[in-house]
């Protein structure tokens, strides 16, 4: 499960509204509550792409998930509360471990002008 649940969130996520959005979103839901703890993992150690879409996936689970701050303060709040198909738990506080600084390098500065 564990496996299927990552394959699936490494597939791009496609623009919405589309026929192809639809059926990614059928394929979030046929995965199932079961793989709740698989994507509130992906939110911490996933890629952005992953946690995007572990974030979506959680939204189409039932789940009230979402993201608060920017670059070393983000965070993802899941609220499982009222979802009695994980026991004991209640507002989760997921703090990624990729931010933005990581991609400070990555951002193009031009020389200065002679």
């Amino acid at each position: 499960m564990q496996q299927h649940v990552k394959s699936f969130l490494a597939l791009p996520i496609p623009p919405f509204p589309s026929e192809q959005s639809e059926l990614w979103k059928q394929k979030a839901v046929d995965l199932g509550k079961s793989a709740i703890p698989v994507l509130i993992n992906a939110l911490a150690d996933g890629d952005w792409n992953e946690q995007y879409a572990a974030l979506l996936t959680l939204r189409y689970l039932g789940v009230s998930a979402s993201a608060r701050g920017y670059g070393r303060d983000l965070v993802y709040e899941v609220d499982l509360s009222d979802d009695s198909t994980v026991p004991g738990t209640g507002m989760i506080i997921v703090k990624p471990k990729i931010s933005d600084d990581e991609y400070d390098d990555l951002i193009f500065e031009a020389p200065p002008a002679r």
